[in-house]
């Protein structure tokens, strides 16, 4: 419909009718988008944000999981730079899979094996609670604190906010 409404040449596929009516919708919505003054970021954007992140993981940690088929756009993706990045798709180790609560589920073979419960009395409880809160108040007292909020669409916020996380921690 969209090709036809633009006049291509929709009886043959070979005039590429499809991939440029595709890509007319996908600069309708950016425009619309930017004509209203809300954020959006095109697949570009998207893939060279996702590139910087991809290379601050490795200079991090070594590596990071991907999964080139969900970062590959579906338009234009062979001049993305992520079409080009080899990824390898794995769980990092290690990880916090949702379970049920094992000493719900869990069943004990032998009786004898069971751990003792150590009962605690009450008041000793709350002298031990009551002293860490002490502790605690004195060192949270002492304290400076600072917390750097950032927001990012190209990874420009998030350099700075590391700037000036690192001359705080100072």
């Amino acid at each position: 419909e969209v090709g036809r409404r633009m006049g291509l040449e929709t009886h043959t596929l070979a005039s590429l009718w499809k991939d440029r009516a595709v890509t007319e919708i996908n600069v309708a919505v950016l425009h619309s988008f930017q004509k209203q003054n809300v954020t959006i970021m095109d697949h570009h954007t998207a893939s060279e944000s996702f590139m910087k992140h991809m290379q601050n993981e490795y200079r991090a940690r070594g590596g990071c999981p991907a999964d080139w088929i969900w970062l590959v756009p579906p338009v234009s993706g062979s001049i993305t730079p992520v079409f080009h990045q080899e990824m390898l798709n794995y769980v990092l180790s290690p990880f916090y899979y949702y379970q049920i609560e094992p000493w719900k589920t869990h069943v004990w073979q032998d009786g004898t094996l069971r751990p003792r419960r150590r009962e605690i009395r009450f008041r000793v409880l709350v002298k031990v609670v009551l002293f860490a809160s002490v502790l605690m108040r004195k060192v949270m007292a002492s304290r400076v604190r600072a917390t750097v909020l950032f927001a990012t669409e190209t990874g420009k916020s998030e350099a700075l906010a590391q700037d000036l996380a690192a001359l705080f921690s100072y």
